[in-house]
């Protein structure tokens, strides 16, 4: 699914198009909250509520800067989901912020090589700075 975007572009991408982000999450909150931080940047954000939504919405997706990624969804999960995106991906891939309340999330973020790790409970401020890092 694709989400609204905001006209006020206040972080562009090189070639000066709007960067695109994939929200990968299952709490309706959560993913609001994303959303908002994602349009407040100027990005493109798509949606999807699970690891297997996700693979649908890459299909018909050119491009993606960013991944924010859950750990624990219904159907396909972050790790069953980045284990086929990572199969899948032959061209520049896209950097993933692990945003989950697991207990061993940020070991898993390390482990697997992920550009961040924010809990769920980070503070919008602070998660907005990593998401910037991200695009820059």
């Amino acid at each position: 699914m694709k989400a609204n975007h905001s006209d006020n572009l206040k972080n562009k991408s090189i070639d000066g198009s709007r960067p695109v982000i994939l929200v990968i999450e299952d709490s309706p909150e959560c993913t609001q909250i994303y959303l908002a931080l994602s349009q407040s940047l100027g990005c493109e954000a798509y949606l999807a509520s699970d690891g297997a939504a996700a693979i649908r919405v890459l299909d018909g997706l050119t491009r993606l800067d960013l991944i924010l990624l859950d750990l624990d969804m219904p159907v396909m999960n972050g790790i069953r989901f980045y284990n086929h995106y990572k199969k899948q991906t032959t061209a520049h891939e896209a950097k993933i912020i692990l945003t989950s309340s697991h207990p061993f999330a940020e070991d898993i973020a390390e482990a697997l090589g992920f550009f961040a790790f924010a809990p769920k409970s980070t503070p919008l401020d602070a998660l907005q700075k990593v998401v910037m890092r991200a695009l820059s």
